[in-house]
């Protein structure tokens, strides 16, 4: 069974996002007072997610993205391809 994950960006735009391919998040400076997170998968290119006005708002999107209060907030979906 495949995790997958709605997400919200700063722009109002929605993503899945397949957990079980996640390998890492950082969080880059792109501006003086920007910040972008980019989500790095086993394949394909990074996807990019901002723009927040401080680091810690980042870090905040990531913690309520993977370490959500609510634990509705993750889908348990069965992947087709498997």
């Amino acid at each position: 069974m495949a995790h997958f994950l709605i997400v919200k960006n700063p722009n109002g735009h929605r993503n899945v996002i397949n957990l079980d391919q996640v390998t890492r998040v950082e969080v880059h400076q792109i501006l003086p007072t920007q910040w972008q997170i980019r989500i790095y998968f086993t394949e394909g290119n990074p996807s990019e997610y901002g723009n927040f006005e401080s680091e810690r708002s980042a870090f905040e999107w990531i913690r309520q993205v993977f370490q959500p209060d609510d634990p509705d907030h993750f889908l348990d979906l069965t992947d087709p391809s498997s």
